[in-house]
């Protein structure tokens, strides 16, 4: 059994670590600050955050490859209805312009890696390969693009760094399989999906178990 939503308490404490500072302004309303001095774009501080969710069970939504502006998509509707129960966002890159992570983080906050896609005010503050602890699970992350498949290139990332779950994108296909004991997720996409019945992204359910499922998104309305 997957561990249940978190209370909306926990979710206001998640958004609060992500405040605007003195002297920046929000992209969007969300958490990723431009400079009123220097112009620079900058991501939240995520470390207090992640801190805190390290003993609760967790309710984690897990997005790849929105692609936008490019896609010439918005996020669905039916996706940010799923991400107001959710403690935490994680996007495994192409995300590809920060006002995407603006706007998810209007229900959550935020942590993700870079993809090959990216522009440069995401390479340049995510990493592109991550491990988080969450509810004491060693979480994985790999955007996917560095190998001959994307999965032979999430396997070797974490072959030689033990860790419970590896999730990755790049393929725009949703993937779930226990290799070794290790559990595999690809969320696929919200916005650009290929070789799947329908757009797509994936929870975690962190708590005594780690269990990981793929939700399609309905073809309706966007936006």
């Amino acid at each position: 059994m997957g561990a249940s939503p978190p209370s909306c308490s926990l979710q206001r404490f998640c958004l609060l670590l992500y405040r605007t500072g003195p002297g920046n302004s929000a992209i969007a309303g969300g958490g990723w600050q431009k400079s009123a001095a220097t112009g620079t774009i900058k991501p939240p501080a995520v470390s207090g955050h992640l801190a805190a969710l390290e003993e609760r069970p967790l309710k984690v939504a897990v997005i790849a490859d929105t692609h936008i502006p490019g896609s010439g998509r918005p996020l669905p509707a039916a996706l940010l209805r799923h991400l107001r129960e959710v403690a935490l966002i994680i996007h495994l890159g192409d995300v590809t312009s920060p006002e995407v992570l603006a706007h998810l983080e209007e229900h959550a906050p935020v942590v993700g890696i870079a993809g090959n896609a990216d522009l440069p005010e995401i390479r340049q503050h995510w990493p592109r390969r991550r491990v988080l602890t969450l509810a004491r699970w060693r979480i994985g992350l790999v955007h996917g693009d560095a190998g001959p498949t994307p999965l032979a290139a999430a396997r070797r990332a974490f072959a030689d760094d033990p860790v419970d779950c590896v999730l990755f994108g790049h393929s725009h296909t949703p993937y779930r399989a226990v290799l070794g004991e290790v559990l595999f997720l690809n969320p696929g996409s919200p916005t650009l999906p290929r070789e799947a019945p329908a757009p797509s992204f994936a929870l975690l359910h962190l708590a005594d178990r780690l269990e990981g499922e793929i939700v399609y998104l309905p073809p309706g309305r966007r936006g």
